[in-house]
């Protein structure tokens, strides 16, 4: 009997706990970015954190601390995305974010030259805040190549 209930409680820490807390604490950041010819493109995560979350609201900042239109916006299946000057936002009703769980698939662009950025963002549910106002930089990180042959490149590793 002991066995038994030991097997059980292993079961629930090793199921049960593991997806119940991916995520302790609520946060946006950048999964990727990519350089296109009509602007920067920022792929974000978004994680729920204690909460469940429906919408995520985000302004924009340029490096000088000035406002930052959004180029264009894209969201996830089943949520609906709304920018308008230098601040946005993605909404839904049919798939929350649950908590503890993130989400990967929303997406902005702003205009060229702009590699690092301010995101203020905040989650609601429902049109009630679930989260602060969360001031998060973002860095694009993109670098030039030197110019070299393969032969010089490859003497750096003998």
């Amino acid at each position: 009997m002991r066995r038994c209930y030991l097997l059980v409680l292993t079961v629930v820490v090793l199921v049960v706990l593991p997806s119940a807390c991916l995520c302790q604490e609520a946060y946006v950041y950048m999964r990727e970015c990519m350089l296109s010819e009509s602007g920067v493109i920022y792929y974000l995560w978004a994680c729920a954190g204690p909460d469940t979350v429906n919408d995520l609201e985000v302004c924009l900042f340029d490096a000088a601390g000035n406002e930052l239109e959004f180029v264009s916006i894209s969201a996830p299946p089943c949520w609906y995305p709304h920018a308008s000057g230098n601040c946005g936002y993605w909404y839904t009703e049919e798939n929350p974010i649950l908590p503890g769980e993130c989400l990967n698939e929303f997406d902005f662009k702003v205009p060229l030259g702009n590699c690092t950025i301010l995101v203020r963002w905040m989650f609601t549910f429902n049109g009630v805040p679930v989260t602060d106002w969360t001031d998060t930089w973002f860095n694009c990180g993109i670098t030039g190549a030197e110019q070299q042959t393969w032969g010089s490149i490859k003497s750096l590793y003998k």
